[in-house]
């Protein structure tokens, strides 16, 4: 049984959104987060492995992460 202290935890949804391998279907981010609050969400013109490309990009939204 999933802990239900676990929904108030604040979740950001990082999408790298550059050409997909075929045959991959990409998730959306949920409209919600588990606790209720509309979800954060970035995306990163990139593939899987965004870290090497845009590591600044990438690092942006993960230093201004709040609460």
């Amino acid at each position: 049984m999933p802990d239900p202290a676990a929904r108030s935890i604040p979740r950001t949804h990082i999408h790298c959104v550059g050409p997909a391998p075929e045959g991959i279907t990409r998730r959306p981010a949920p409209a919600t987060q588990p606790n209720g609050s509309p979800s954060r969400a970035h995306e990163l013109p990139t593939g899987h492995d965004c870290m090497i490309p845009t590591p600044k990009e990438l690092g942006d939204p993960l230093l201004n992460l709040s609460g």
